[in-house]
């Protein structure tokens, strides 16, 4: 089956490539000068990833996710590893497919309960007169 954008290849992902989510190593990420949406020259940064040539611009929903899970210093983001996914956004009065950072799922090991024992039993002598002292 023949896909259009298999022909037609963006500079940038799109949402509709994403078939899941998707772990990508970052690469590099460098402010650049982008038309917007509104035809206007605009600043995003964009992040480039080791495991495909497209890259990502940020929208600032997407830069605020990626400064809470790396950090705002996004020199420090070289290396690290960020999970995209496609969620429904709404944009004027449709909702429309857009790419989103996710936060992984944290897998925590629960703690062992700690098992509390029961204090002993005395155990009790029933002493039948003065010779049978332990003594």
């Amino acid at each position: 089956m023949g896909n259009i954008n298999e022909i037609y290849q963006s500079r940038y992902i799109k949402a509709s490539q994403l078939d899941g989510d998707w772990e990508l190593t970052i690469k590099d990420a460098t402010p650049e000068e982008i038309k917007g949406f509104d035809g206007q020259p605009t600043t995003k940064l964009i992040l480039g990833f080791e495991e495909i040539e497209q890259r990502f611009p940020l929208s600032p929903t997407n830069a605020s996710l990626a400064a809470d899970l790396l950090g705002n210093d996004y020199d420090q983001w070289v290396g690290k590893t960020l999970l995209l996914g496609v969620e429904k956004v709404k944009v004027g009065n449709e909702l429309k497919d857009a790419i989103r950072i996710k936060r992984p799922l944290r897998v925590t090991k629960p703690q062992p309960k700690q098992v509390v024992k029961p204090p002993a039993k005395p155990v009790q002598i029933q002493s039948q007169g003065p010779d049978d002292a332990p003594f």
